[in-house]
């Protein structure tokens, strides 16, 4: 019975029509570029509601319709946060298709790392991480979280290997760069100490999550940047 109302659901919400888009973004970008999308266009369009269709129906095929996606998982389909891809999340992204961007419960709310880090003089890389959670703590998976090397380093010239901004599916090194968070939230990247950095010097990172509109994320689901309010402290020791 259970599954025959889900079904009903489905072919309710497809006989309500709703506008496919057929423009797909160039790169991938940061912030909420995966959030309800299984195409890997960033654009919430029918190919995103046909797959959430599909594990609603079944979702004994969940992962395998969010193969386009970083990670190719369908965490980045639970909309309202709840543990579970199904009608309401379907009803979210219909909301979404016709243009009404309500706000989805499942977005990310909270942003954290390990802040402190210690890099012995010498060694060239350390990794960084950033966590994901959303508003009751459930960690969240494919959002872009943008890792900064800030002008108060003392540590001159260091860099970070990621994602870059200007061009999502290219890695490489920089001092500003993304990348996605797995199914347990985190998010990690690289950071190159210069062999030229003293002990005692401090590489200083700032993370956060764009707003839709600084990212170029087409939509409205993620109006407002997601800033901790604090940064990233990597201490070159002896």
């Amino acid at each position: 019975m259970e599954k025959f109302r889900k079904k009903l659901l489905v072919l309710i919400f497809l006989a309500a029509g709703f506008a496919v888009s057929m423009t797909a973004w160039a790169t991938h970008k940061p912030g909420s570029f995966f959030f309800g999308d299984a195409d890997g266009d960033g654009i919430m369009s029918g190919n995103d509601w046909s797959a959430l269709s599909n594990v609603v129906m079944d979702p004994s095929d969940c992962n395998d319709n969010y193969t386009a996606v970083h990670p190719a998982s369908c965490n980045v389909a639970d909309l309202n946060g709840d543990g579970s891809v199904d009608c309401l999340d379907l009803a979210t992204l219909q909301y979404w298709l016709t243009g009404n961007w309500i706000t989805a419960l499942g977005v990310a709310y909270y942003l954290d790392s390990d802040w402190q880090y210690d890099i012995q003089h010498g060694t060239s890389t350390e990794k960084i991480y950033a966590y994901v959670y959303d508003s009751d703590s459930s960690a969240r998976a494919g959002w872009g979280v943008i890792f900064k090397v800030t002008d108060t380093s003392t540590c001159s010239g260091a860099t970070l290997k990621g994602r870059l901004v200007s061009n999502g599916e290219s890695i490489d090194w920089g001092t500003s760069v993304f990348e996605y968070s797995s199914t347990s939230g985190v998010a990690e990247v690289l950071v190159k100490v210069p062999a030229g950095c003293a002990a005692a010097t401090t590489i200083n990172v700032e993370i956060y999550i764009p707003s839709d509109t600084e990212a170029l994320v087409p939509g409205q689901r993620f109006p407002n940047k997601l800033d901790p309010g604090s940064h990233i402290t990597i201490t070159v020791e002896d």
